[in-house]
């Protein structure tokens, strides 16, 4: 921004080599200078890191008294330009604020054409002129115009070491021996002097009276305006530029203004400014007018109304959140799952309010974000998942039943025409096999309807021992070596101890299918970070397939001879705890519960 602003001032004054903004210790912030034919401004990188020290000091100065000029230098870093065009001097203001200063505005200025039109300046015959600074500083031509007439003013200073403070206290006529000194200043302040030392010679009484007095009255004219006219300027100058950077400012306050109400008032969330010490709400847009009544008038309304609108504890809970934001927390502070009671109906909205430091005064911003749609969307879809799930376990119920009452249809029919005993017996007992794995199924699917739920509390190292006790009779666990590990500690857990050992007892016989009875089954008992009791099963066997680990808990659901149940039920027993059964591949590529 600071280059687009300067960049056509220091393009429209030829005399200008750069401008700089210098923070409290001297650094570069930022430069605008001349550069192969133009104006360009400074990328960050490439300013001075280090505090420049002459400028520095000249920024103080300019602290102190408003203005600083400093001594005529030559800048020998100007390669592009000719040697005898290179001598600068540097002109510091002070850039500050109501709290104090910021660093300094330092503009460095060609001398050589000042310099040139001073070494030219003899109005009268032996007349030589220089320019005093501030402080009593003379500039004056250097090489290749040393010589000149400028030189014997700065003779007459340096001779008489009375005349810079006498021309500094206010004196404009001053005579030494060998000449007469005007001075007259330039009108900036503080004040530069333009000092003309003309011989007697040249203002001796016959000539006052020729050609020589009236180019003599000419040039203390020519003096006067030029104190008078260079006051006029600069004043008039920066008059015009502070009103045109004043116009171009409150045009952009104008514009970011516009452009963050119509960002305000099109957002689709409810946004709400709230005032936390008046405890009101002073402004918001045209959503939030609407859902809470507000109508269109920016006036202030007690915050109570929106508070009321979101019930007991909804509102404690969105105050709650005020208040938080207010103090000074540096997130975002959210405040979910509000309903709230509109002109629309009951919405459930969540909140999210940020503090906001304006103009000395806490303000905090509410956006509130209507879920109400998503939410009931989310209803449908859970409520079609469960009945999509409840298919599922109706369906497989049905296929597990039938399968054994259509076995027991086929030996009732070959009951009724057997006349032998045996074959009677034979059938008879094929019919009692079918109703007892009709019990069993029914006995797998009652967790499933009524999980078990916490009681006591359990150590866990003795439901571990007793599950691998029952599961050593199994055929699939004789040949496998089960490896009990990090129950050195007591790990005590709440929940019934018989839906601990079912869970156990599932994943065992499982692992045990898996590794076909050869393989090593390990039980490790930790700890968690967080402070729950965590049991890990694993096994070396084939693991389980990717495309799978997300179905193995589904009711029915098996790659086994297996009913598909177990998991299934064991996951439910661990959900009724308070816990969760997941699943992953283990590290040697087994499965691990």
């Amino acid at each position: 921004d600071l280059g687009r602003i300067l960049g056509p001032y220091v393009a429209s004054f030829a005399e200008i080599d750069r401008l700089r903004v210098l923070d409290p210790r001297g650094r570069e912030r930022f430069r605008c200078e001349r550069m192969g034919g133009g104006v360009a401004t400074l990328p960050a990188a490439l300013l001075t890191g280090e505090p420049v020290v002459e400028l520095a000091r000249l920024g103080a100065r300019a602290a102190r008294h408003g203005v600083a000029v400093s001594e005529l230098t030559v800048d020998a870093g100007r390669v592009e330009v000719e040697p005898e065009d290179r001598r600068v001097f540097h002109l510091a203001a002070p850039v500050g604020s109501g709290e104090g200063p910021l660093g300094a505005v330092v503009v460095t200025v060609y001398a050589s054409p000042l310099l040139r039109a001073l070494a030219g300046f003899e109005p009268l015959p032996g007349t030589s002129t220089c320019l005093l600074d501030p402080a009593g500083r003379a500039f004056a031509p250097l090489e290749p115009l040393a010589g000149s007439a400028g030189e014997a003013c700065l003779r007459q200073l340096d001779e008489a070491s009375s005349v810079r403070e006498r021309i500094l206290s206010g004196e404009r006529r001053i005579e030494t021996p060998e000449a007469v000194l005007f001075a007259r200043a330039t009108g900036v302040e503080p004040a530069a002097y333009l000092v003309s030392a003309v011989p007697h010679g040249s203002l001796a009484p016959e000539g006052l009276g020729s050609e020589e007095a009236r180019t003599a009255l000419r040039t203390l004219l020519v003096l006067a305006t030029f104190g008078l006219g260079s006051a006029f300027f600069v004043r008039a100058s920066q008059r015009a530029a502070r009103q045109q950077e004043s116009e171009r400012h409150a045009a952009r306050l104008r514009d970011e203004s516009r452009k963050h109400r119509a960002l305000m008032d099109a957002a689709a969330d409810m946004i709400l400014v709230v005032e936390q010490r008046e405890d009101a709400v002073i402004d918001w847009n045209p959503r939030a007018g609407e859902v809470f009544a507000l109508g269109a008038a920016r006036r202030r309304v007690p915050l109570e109304t929106v508070v009321r609108a979101c019930g007991p504890e909804g509102g404690e809970r969105l105050r709650e959140g005020l208040r938080a934001a207010a103090g000074g927390s540096e997130q975002p502070v959210s405040v979910p799952a509000l309903t709230l009671r509109s002109v629309d109906g009951a919405l459930d909205v969540d909140a999210r309010c940020v503090g906001v430091e304006y103009a000395n005064t806490q303000l905090v911003e509410v956006a509130l974000t209507d879920r109400t749609r998503e939410r009931a969307l989310e209803r449908r879809a859970r409520q079609a998942e469960r009945l999509s799930a409840l298919g599922m376990v109706t369906a497989g119920v049905a296929h597990e039943i039938n399968n054994p009452l259509e076995g027991i249809l086929n030996y009732l029919a070959l009951l009724e025409r057997a006349e032998d005993p045996a074959r009677r017996e034979e059938c008879l007992a094929q019919v009692r096999r079918g109703f007892e794995r009709i019990r069993d199924l029914t006995a797998e699917l009652l967790p499933l309807a009524r999980p078990v739920a916490r009681s006591g509390r359990v150590e866990l190292r003795a439901v571990v021992d007793r599950a691998v006790s029952m599961a050593g009779f199994s055929r699939d666990l004789r040949g496998a070596q089960v490896r009990v590990e990090g129950f050195d500690e007591p790990l005590v857990a709440s929940g019934s101890e018989g839906g601990l050992e079912q869970i156990l007892l599932n994943l065992l016989m499982n692992a045990g299918r898996a590794v076909a009875g050869a393989g090593t089954i390990r039980i490790v008992g930790r700890r968690a970070p967080d402070g729950c009791a965590e049991v890990v099963v694993e096994d070396d066997g084939p693991g389980i397939a990717p495309e799978d680990r997300e179905r193995v808990f589904d009711p029915f659901f098996t790659r086994s001879e297996g009913t598909g149940l177990g998991l299934s039920v064991s996951y439910q027993i661990a959900r009724a705890h308070g816990g969760d059964l997941s699943v992953a591949e283990a590290p040697g590529g087994g499965a691990r519960f």
